[in-house]
């Protein structure tokens, strides 16, 4: 079993940031920003590089505006959950998570469903995703209620690094390792873990309640 270990200065402050993405992530979570539209109450979720926003309404219909036109994404997107994560990528792709993982890409005008490639590159599936971060190599990291994923945009695969439950934030420190948060207690309290992206090991788990923030 993995044992806290005390932690200089650089990743305590490091820790700090996390929990304070952690509580940006869990506030994100409330209906925040509603915008009336034609009568409807719509929820903005991102604005992507050529100014559309994308989003979803209460009842669970995705969509884009360009503030004039709407454009409905119901058969793009499967409505299997509210969208809990959305994300544009250095190339402009778009990435959509619930309990599907959906993939948009501007130059084709083309949505693809990614869950069964998770499944059939890993053979985990993420059940939700909670979070997309792109790291400096350009892959995507995906936190999801069924772990850590990385898709490699070198080889077009998906990579489970960390089967811990209920994963929710991550980023890459300077020195490229990932850190991210996973409940690994049956008291339901997330830790702070570092990944080494080059061995897959886990190296450090800190306990977000116990770090020291000074």
């Amino acid at each position: 079993m993995l044992q806290p270990i005390e932690l200089p200065l650089f990743y305590r402050k490091l820790a700090v940031v996390f929990v304070f993405l952690l509580s940006s992530f869990r506030a994100s979570c409330q209906p925040i920003g509603a915008h009336t539209y034609f009568q409807t109450d719509f929820l903005f979720m991102l604005r992507d590089q050529q100014g559309r926003m994308w989003g979803q309404d209460y009842e669970g219909h995705a969509f884009i505006s360009d503030g004039t036109n709407t454009q409905s994404l119901d058969d793009k997107i499967p409505f299997c959950s509210l969208i809990t994560a959305i994300f544009e990528d250095s190339e402009g792709m778009i990435w959509i998570g619930n309990c599907e993982l959906v993939r948009y890409n501007p130059r084709l005008d083309k949505f693809d469903l990614l869950g069964n490639q998770i499944i059939e590159s890993t053979g985990a599936s993420p059940n939700k995703v909670n979070y997309f971060f792109e790291d400096s190599k350009g892959n995507i990291w995906i936190t999801a209620t069924g772990g850590l994923f990385r898709f490699s945009k070198t080889d077009q695969t998906f990579r489970q690094f960390s089967k811990l439950a209920d994963c929710t934030v991550a980023l890459e420190a300077p020195d490229g390792k990932i850190w991210f948060d996973a409940v690994t207690s049956a008291d339901r309290t997330s830790d702070l873990h570092s990944l080494n992206p080059v061995s897959g090991q886990v190296e450090k788990v800190v306990k977000l309640s116990e770090t020291p923030l000074e």
